[in-house]
């Protein structure tokens, strides 16, 4: 049949797990003062990441795109890029629909 292509045993990659939505950029007035970026996860989404790693962490990386290059950030090597990782310790807001977290330099 024209157009169709062998098995070959090859399966499709998993889809990507979402990823959180960075909501901007603020000045913090308070200890630890500096530029606080907040990021928001639905719910929905966090169960899935939960749900696939139990283990999953959360949190901000923030890397100039100077540095970053060309450079495509993966679960795999994020640890390892030249950044400022800030786990998330206590979420900044937990609703029933999304929680959120933020980051400070």
């Amino acid at each position: 049949m024209a157009g169709k292509r062998g098995g070959g045993g090859r399966r499709p990659p998993p889809p990507p797990l979402p990823a959180p939505a960075p909501l901007g950029a603020s000045v913090r007035l308070f200890e630890p003062t500096g530029i606080r970026f907040v990021t928001e996860i639905s719910a929905e989404d966090y169960a899935e990441i939960i749900a696939a790693d139990k283990n999953a962490e959360f949190g901000t990386l923030i890397i100039p795109t100077e540095v970053l290059g060309n450079t495509q950030i993966t679960a795999e090597n994020y640890k390892n890029l030249d950044a400022e990782l800030i786990v998330t310790e206590t979420w900044l807001a937990d609703t029933e629909t999304t929680k959120s977290y933020a980051g400070a330099l």
